[in-house]
């Protein structure tokens, strides 16, 4: 039985996947090969924005185990990179 922090871990796989379509080929997950990522302001403003979204549902999520802690802790890092960095308008440069 997955928990809600892995459940929330899989559909931003899949939410990023279709909207990176070029990462997600590269990382193996299927349906998207030949698929072009939007790399202008747009596509970029559409990660940040899933990239927030799952950042808040994350926090507002029960931890059930010292797996979900863990998954949490490591998505919740990644994520504050990448905003950071989107924040910081890296992604135009």
């Amino acid at each position: 039985m997955a928990s809600p922090v892995f459940d929330l871990c899989d559909r931003y796989v899949t939410e990023l996947a279709a909207l990176d379509p070029v990462w997600a080929t590269m990382r193996g997950v299927g349906g998207t090969l030949g698929a072009g990522t939007d790399l202008g302001p747009d596509g970029h403003a559409a990660r940040a924005d899933l990239v927030r979204r799952t950042l808040a549902e994350l926090a507002a999520l029960p931890r059930e185990s010292a797996a979900d802690e863990a998954a949490a802790a490591f998505l919740s890092g990644r994520l504050q990179a990448e905003l950071d960095w989107h924040d910081a308008g890296e992604p135009l440069r």
